[in-house]
């Protein structure tokens, strides 16, 4: 499937997870790369003692969208984060975390499920994961985590 077809420029990444194996590092759930320095999705980052998911979108090498929450309990988790110009949302288990209203979408030619660079993979249960070629609405998204 060409790239054009499902996320230039509009979309939403999708993941159920069953977190248990808490982490002393950040761990890609899905992402949508173009290389080290352009790449957008889902992950578990680790600050100090806390452990969360997060939406992100890395730039030109920069953090450009990085919509976070604290987790602390393990636990079967639904997580979608929606992306299009400007206008970026994560949902967790039908909550809003956050929203971003500045960024730009990033331009990607591979998926990547449950790992990113060297010693990012994601040491834990996938158990569903999709992608819409729309930026769907907060409804939805809270519908769809629920």
């Amino acid at each position: 499937v060409s790239q054009s077809r499902y996320w230039q420029t509009e979309g939403t990444i999708y993941a159920e997870v069953d977190y248990r194996n808490f982490s002393t590092s950040n761990q890609a759930i899905i992402q949508l790369f173009q290389d080290s320095s352009n790449r957008f999705g889902i992950a578990v980052f680790r600050s100090g003692a806390n452990n969360g998911f997060q939406g992100f979108v890395l730039s030109s090498g920069g953090i450009v969208v990085n919509i976070t929450s604290t987790i602390t309990s393990a636990g079967i988790y639904k997580l979608a984060f929606a992306y299009k110009l400007n206008d970026y949302a994560f949902f967790i288990n039908g909550v809003l975390i956050n929203t971003d209203t500045n960024a730009v979408v990033v331009s990607a030619n591979t998926i990547q499920f449950g790992h990113g660079e060297n010693t990012s993979q994601f040491n834990d249960r996938i158990r569903a994961a999709a992608l819409y070629t729309t930026r769907l609405s907060n409804d939805e998204l809270a519908q769809l985590t629920t």
